[in-house]
């Protein structure tokens, strides 16, 4: 059994003022409620270089929380549970607290896997490259999500905090331990929020669409510089669940990536198991651009290349045209969640 405390669910959103953070005032009783569900919404998706970094620098506490290892990889069903111990306060000043339980699933929205060039494996450490490489090329980091719906029988809606897990190609089934390496790699990928117009009611149906961002460091020199010149990069990465028809009651997860500088959307399906790093949604060339522990040990990375391997891909700008021909308010990323759904619909060509 899993079970979060109040601390563990607000993420270090200060709970008296829950409600404010929302940015809701709610008439009915059930709307208040559903306001206590959650303690990250994101009502408009940040844009330039500038408001994603702060956004992403801002969302720490949002970053993908580590599996432990020896765990199931995946949990289908909703057959683990969650309770949460929540704090509100009126608009009359009192503070009440209630008890939440929910079922929850967790599944993967994104296999990110790694390889080296034949240049950069031959610069790695000879007392420890062959173990380097074994982990660089038997391992894969899994982000995932959970699906949360309260007990017994609630609507499934998803959870604003992404997971990260450690897989193996050879044991899909179960996860891996962490090294220092991975598990800071995975704390770049941070939830901004599960977003939903200005207007729009927190409502379960309704907490669908979750907004995430990956930063990266690219490398920007050519092969042979030592040490390479590096920059930061920053990248959309969107889950949209939807109802499964073939299991009432439980979600399908839909994942989106951007690339470009946000300038290109990458519409990756659903997930499948990855048997090899081609598999995986993200296939990255890195180089290990630092080393401690007497030099045997890599403690910092970046990329040299990025791979996707989607079903389709759309610049923003034609996503953007989709919005002005539907006559939505605002462009695509104001209108993310119809964007995300008429993409998956089939209703924008790639």
């Amino acid at each position: 059994m899993e079970r979060d405390t109040a601390k563990d669910f607000m993420m270090g959103t200060r709970v008296a003022t829950l409600i404010a953070v929302v940015g809701l005032a709610c008439a009915s009783s059930a709307a208040a409620e559903n306001d206590a569900l959650v303690a990250g919404i994101i009502r408009r998706v940040p844009r330039t270089t500038e408001e994603v970094a702060a956004a992403h620098e801002k969302s720490t506490e949002n970053a993908c929380q580590p599996v432990d290892a020896k765990l199931p990889l995946e949990m289908s069903g909703f057959d683990d549970h969650v309770t949460y111990e929540v704090q509100s306060t009126a608009a009359d000043g009192r503070r009440t607290a209630q008890t939440m339980e929910f079922d929850v699933s967790r599944r993967t929205a994104l296999a990110a896997g790694a390889c080296m060039t034949p240049a950069d494996q031959e610069n790695l450490p000879l007392v420890s490259g062959s173990t380097i490489l074994h982990c660089v090329n038997d391992f894969y980091i899994a982000v995932q999500l959970r699906v949360h719906r309260r007990t017994p029988n609630g609507v499934p809606h998803l959870f604003y905090r992404p997971f990260g897990a450690v897989a193996s190609y050879a044991d899909p089934q179960r996860t891996q331990a962490f090294v220092d390496l991975v598990r800071n790699s995975i704390s770049e990928f941070r939830s901004l929020g599960l977003f939903l117009k200005p207007d729009e009611q927190p409502t379960a149906e309704a907490l669908r669409t979750l907004v995430l961002v990956n930063k990266n460091v690219l490398v920007t020199s050519k092969p042979g510089v030592d040490p390479p010149q590096t920059r930061p990069a920053y990248e959309y990465m969107f889950v949209r669940a939807r109802p499964n028809d073939a299991a009432p009651g439980d979600l399908r997860l839909y994942t989106f990536l951007s690339s470009n500088g946000r300038q290109r959307l990458h519409y990756l399906g659903q997930y499948e198991t990855p048997k090899t790093v081609d598999d995986c949604g993200v296939k990255t060339t890195i180089i290990f651009t630092e080393y401690g522990f007497g030099g045997l040990h890599p403690i910092s990375r970046a990329s040299r290349s990025t791979e996707i391997h989607g079903e389709a891909s759309y610049p923003m700008s034609e996503l953007d045209a989709l919005a002005k021909r539907q006559a939505w308010r605002g462009d695509a990323l104001d209108n993310l969640t119809e964007t995300l759904d008429a993409v998956i619909d089939g209703k924008v060509k790639p």
